[in-house]
């Protein structure tokens, strides 16, 4: 008899989607491993319970479309034993390392802290761009239409101070969109949109810059140190 890890429903609802999702349920269920681990004589998980662990991993990276983990498969039973449980954790923890690593790139790429300063020159470029399609000689339709557009950009520019980069490169592309129909009609469009994508490059250029810089070298590994450690469970 052993005890099982359980998730609740309450605990799967609280999940996020896509990869966030699958790094807080690996976090979850790993840390239910090493409590239940508690109980056992020398205070580590069972292999047993290490089999429930990764059935979990495995079926998350299924339900969360994790590649690099959908092939996790463990046979229960007299048929695996601890070598086994030992590569399949210590490919557990590599992979997840790396997602973890993916995902702190993905937070950090796709939110931009913009200066004030750029934030007002893009205001007046889309001011004057407005300005422009008035007198264009659009239709109705298509000037309502690119006002959504900039409507849209604006928003997304002044909702809070982060912002979020990824929104903002998918609307300036759709309202690249338009370029075709429009060029002919309003003075300078395609030169302005072009403006407005270097602003928003310079200002990621520029953080990306001061993070490296200010990232902490890393120590060079005490190489008497011994690299026999077993493993976290």
């Amino acid at each position: 008899m052993f005890d099982t890890i359980t998730v609740s429903d309450e605990e799967m609802d609280s999940l996020p989607d896509g990869l966030e999702g699958f790094l807080a349920f690996e976090s979850l269920v790993r840390n239910k491993l090493m409590e239940i681990g508690k109980s056992e004589q020398d205070g580590q998980p069972s292999l047993d319970q290490r089999y429930s662990y990764f059935s979990h991993i495995s079926e998350a990276a299924d339900h969360f479309d994790i590649p690099e983990l959908k092939d996790l498969r463990i046979a229960p039973g007299n048929s695996w034993g601890y070598d086994e449980s030992r590569v399949t954790a210590q490919r557990i923890d590599s992979e997840v390392m790396k997602l973890r690593f993916r995902a702190r790139r993905g937070r950090q790429g796709s939110h931009l802290d913009l200066s004030l300063a750029r934030r007002e020159t893009i205001q007046h470029h889309i001011a004057q761009l407005r300005v422009r399609i008035a007198d264009s000689d659009l239709d109705i339709k298509k000037q309502e239409a690119l006002n959504k557009k900039l409507d849209d950009l604006l928003a997304e520019l002044n909702g809070t101070k982060k912002v979020d980069l990824a929104k903002v490169m998918v609307i300036l592309g759709s309202i690249a969109t338009f370029t075709a129909a429009v060029q002919q009609n309003i003075i300078r469009w395609p030169e302005t949109m072009a403006t407005v994508a270097s602003i928003l490059d310079e200002q990621k250029t520029e953080a990306d810059t001061k993070r490296i810089g200010s990232a902490p070298r890393l120590l060079i590994e005490d190489q008497t140190a011994s690299t026999d450690d077993d493993i976290p469970f």
